[in-house]
């Protein structure tokens, strides 16, 4: 296909998608048309605490928002690495007295991020 051909393909497949996202939005909703995830802006982490002792284990859940976002991401433990562990589904597994920090962090967008305190010594 010669250059200007390309290019004309890649024009009208941009009109075509941008029409897609126009006529979703115009629909009055909030969601993306089908195929388009939105960009992640924030990240809701349930539950707000734990209450763990040594050697007991619960699973923190992510949600990246907004609705219909990627929604891959990952676990660290920022502060207290003794304290706390935490697998890559989330799985917080209490090691010692102490406090922690663990973080989860959005694949997409490294910006969008939500600590997860431990706000009573283990």
């Amino acid at each position: 296909m010669e250059r200007k051909q390309l290019s004309k393909v890649f024009f009208t497949l941009c009109l075509m998608l941008l029409s897609g996202i126009q006529e979703g939005f115009a629909q009055g909703t909030s969601e993306y048309p089908t195929g388009i995830n939105p960009n992640p802006t924030d990240i809701k982490l349930e539950p707000s605490s734990l209450n763990l002792r040594i050697h007991e284990k619960a699973r923190l859940k992510a949600t990246v928002q907004p609705s219909g976002a990627n929604q891959d991401v990952t676990w660290e433990v920022s502060k207290g690495s003794n304290v706390v562990s935490v697998d890559k589904t989330g799985l917080v597994n209490a090691k010692a007295v102490g406090k922690a920090t663990v973080v989860v962090i959005s694949t997409v967008n490294t910006l969008v991020s939500k600590e997860f305190r431990t706000t009573d010594e283990i």
